[in-house]
């Protein structure tokens, strides 16, 4: 399956799956419409994701994503969910989620949740600013799926997580810490005698 995205000659190689493999093929092309894309497949789409609230899409054919913006704030925690269609005869039976930035760089991914094939995500941005989440399908799963993310305020963070941190360890001394989101990191300020 090959979708044309411009005019011009491609090659078909035939060959066998062994080395040493020889014998008669047939080899036949044929063609169709691609379906129109319901949404961008990169940065300069116009879909968006609002929190709180279902985005229904598909993935029409091999190779699609969608991409959707989400004007993402520090201080938040962001919960997404990924998941085929249930009352869809053609659900996306493997969706894959991805954040990513407007140059295509993952920020985070997910591929299997919970133990099944849908996708979920904890997201906390580094700083404010567009994000795209996007949807796609494992190993070029096509069909339709439900999009859904929720935001919320971080916990309040048990320690600091720079040099500025109030959270002290004497030496001798145990402390119970708790990360509280995803790529949270905790500081210990500790005091150190040479030698």
């Amino acid at each position: 399956l090959c979708f044309a995205r411009a005019v011009g000659d491609v090659f078909v190689e035939v060959r066998g799956f062994a080395d040493d493999a020889a014998g008669a093929y047939t080899v036949r092309a044929s063609e169709s419409v691609v379906p129109p894309d319901d949404v961008g497949n990169d940065a300069s789409t116009r879909a968006s994701l609002t929190l709180g609230h279902d985005q229904s899409g598909a993935i029409e054919d091999s190779g699609d994503v969608d991409w959707y913006r989400l004007n993402a704030r520090s201080g938040q925690i962001y919960r997404i969910a990924l998941n085929g269609a249930s009352s869809a005869a053609n659900a996306l039976s493997d969706p894959m989620l991805s954040i990513v930035d407007q140059d295509g760089n993952e920020l985070a991914s997910n591929d299997d949740a919970n133990g099944g094939l849908n996708s979920y995500l904890e997201f906390v941005p580094q700083q404010s600013g567009e994000v795209f989440v996007v949807a796609a399908g494992f190993n070029d799963a096509t069909g339709s799926y439900t999009l859904h993310a929720d935001g919320a305020a971080l916990p309040p963070d048990d320690s600091g997580n720079g040099q500025d941190t109030r959270a002290r360890v004497s030496v001798g001394q145990s402390r119970n810490g708790h990360l509280d989101y995803p790529h949270d990191v905790d500081w210990y300020r500790v005091h150190l005698d040479g030698g």
